[in-house]
């Protein structure tokens, strides 16, 4: 297995690196193009994001495509409340979800 540290952009542009699934964590912010993940050479794509992101930006998008389908939805890490300084401070984190995107007319 081969771990790449490349953007989506990158992903996208060599389609010389088919793979079985592309991991995408905490990689689709800013912005990016969504539509670049028609272009990955892959029939599978995981990805893990924040909450809120997945709410804000791929449901939206999912909804409005064709390319891609929800195969399965996994909770990576519930929202938590931690102590920090002792206890004189409070770190929220929002938790991570994961989906696994399948392109359509994919089979198992």
């Amino acid at each position: 297995m081969e771990v790449l540290p490349d953007s989506l952009e990158d992903l996208a542009d060599h389609g010389e690196r088919q793979a079985a699934a592309y991991l995408l964590v905490e990689m689709l912010y800013y912005d990016q193009d969504l539509t670049l993940l028609d272009r990955l050479p892959t029939d599978l794509v995981l990805v893990a994001l924040e909450t809120g992101q997945l709410n804000e930006r791929i449901w939206p998008w999912l909804r409005e495509q064709s390319t891609w389908r929800v195969a399965e939805r996994v909770e990576l890490a519930p929202p938590t409340l931690e102590s920090v300084c002792d206890g004189l401070a409070y770190l929220r984190k929002r938790g991570s979800r994961g989906l696994v995107l399948a392109r359509a007319g994919w089979r198992r």
